[in-house]
Order: structure tokens, then sequence, then C-alpha cells
């Protein structure tokens, strides 16, 4: 399943990657652009992302691992209203 959705990012990941609008697939891209671009891997382990200082200040954390990206990203990103809801988005209902 791609993802076509657009998302709104949080004003501090907006300001940390520079667009406004993603979708999800495109954020997650945006921000190792952004981790390669100032060299953020660790480089005795490149599954460790070592944050700047505006990194820190929209993630919070002192480490990224790997694993973290996605549940970190997914915390700034937040729904544009008319976009139909998947399957999966919708409560299942009891009967």
């Amino acid at each position: 399943m791609t993802s076509k959705n657009l998302y709104k990012l949080s004003p501090s990941l907006s300001h940390l990657l520079g667009k406004s609008e993603l979708t999800r697939p495109a954020a997650i891209k945006e921000f190792w652009a952004y981790v390669k671009q100032h060299e953020l891997q660790d480089p005795k382990d490149g599954r460790v992302i070592r944050p700047n200082q505006e990194m820190k200040d929209v993630f919070r954390v002192e480490h990224i691992g790997f694993t973290q990206v996605m549940g970190l990203i997914s915390k700034h990103l937040e729904k544009k209203p008319g976009q139909e809801k998947r399957a999966c988005d919708i409560p299942s209902k009891d009967v």
C-alpha cells in the first residue's frame, strides 16, 4: 500500500526540513537527507543518529536509533482535513 496522503508537519519539523506538507515516505526521505547533509550518523554505527541542537529541539532526544525514526517523525505529522479515511483508520465496532 502506497501513501498518497499529505500530512501537515508540526512547526518545529517544518522548520527543520524546510517543508510544510509531505507524504509520510517523503517526510522520512527528507529526514534522512537532513541527517546526511549535516553528517549526523555515528561514524562507528550508521544505525545511530547524533542529533545536532536543532534536531534535539524538535525530537527532544540525545540519540536516535534507526528503528525510532518513523515513530519520532509520526508524532510531528497531522492528517490534513478532508482526506479519506482508510480501513485501518476506522475503529471497529463490536456487534
